[in-house]
């Protein structure tokens, strides 16, 4: 069962990744430190210290909206879903999509140079309303290692 939810969010990455824009994929890239709060586009890459002073990459590969706009009444919150993509130069480490829905996946552990780092989407911005449809999205997550 774990293989096929595996093979599963691989196979939707990889879907997110082959319907995106290719005019619209931009590679720009930042350089944090662990457990920063950051905030990356769709096509944008992050670059974390980890502590043995490696760096693991986390690009955002896509960022899909299914919230409510918050000038609507509707019968549910909605959820925004975000593509990520962990590794470094020259190998992926995890694929794996991200909710903003509580009652979903927030989180995703990556196993690197013998530690375990965990990923975790803290929120999509701007929340959706009847006038921004169009505004680009931006993804804010964390890269930490558990129980520090």
């Amino acid at each position: 069962m774990k293989t096929s939810k595996s093979f599963l969010s691989i196979f939707f990455v990889h879907y997110l990744i082959s319907c995106t824009d290719p005019s619209a994929q931009r590679i720009e890239s930042q350089s944090k430190s662990l457990d920063t709060k950051v905030e990356a586009k769709s096509g944008e890459k992050v670059t974390f210290t980890t502590s043995r002073r490696q760096n693991l990459e986390v690009k955002v590969v896509s960022i899909l909206e299914y919230r409510c706009p918050s000038d609507v009444v509707c019968i549910w919150a909605g959820n925004a879903k975000v593509g990520f993509q962990v590794g470094t130069d020259s190998t992926v480490y995890r694929l794996c999509v991200l909710n903003t829905e509580l009652d979903c996946q927030q989180s995703t552990t990556v196993f690197y140079q013998g530690k375990n780092y965990e990923l975790r989407l803290i929120d999509v911005n701007p929340h959706p309303t009847t006038t921004n449809s169009k505004e680009e999205k931006v993804a804010k997550f964390q890269l930490s290692i558990p129980g520090i």
